[in-house]
Formats: C-alpha cells, sequence, structure tokens
C-alpha cells in the first residue's frame, strides 16, 4: 500500500504543538495515578490549557 498524504494537510501552529505536547505529558501522569478514569478536566488544568482545547 502506497503512503498517501491527505491533501490540504497543514502543519500545526506553534501554540497547538505546545499544547499537545502538554496534553499529552499531563495524560501520561494523571492516567498513571487515575487509570482509565482519568478525569479530562485534569488533564486540561495539569496541561494549563482549557477543557475546550482538549476535547
Amino acid at each position: 500500500m502506497k503512503d498517501q498524504k491527505a491533501p490540504n494537510k497543514r502543519a500545526l501552529r506553534a501554540d497547538a504543538v505546545r499544547n499537545e505536547d502538554a496534553l499529552l505529558e499531563a495524560a501520561k501522569e494523571v492516567f498513571q495515578i487515575s487509570g482509565v478514569n482519568a478525569p479530562v478536566r485534569e488533564i486540561a488544568a495539569k496541561a494549563g490549557v482549557g477543557i475546550g482545547t482538549l476535547v
């Protein structure tokens, strides 16, 4: 199968990349403590972003 890129795929803005990185790190920490019941609000708060950024 050929590797195909989606047409019109744009690179993420710098702030979006920072938010994504912060959310992934926060999620790792929260999931280690809370497991699959990790509260998304806690992940967002720990990452320093609003809940709307996460969902």
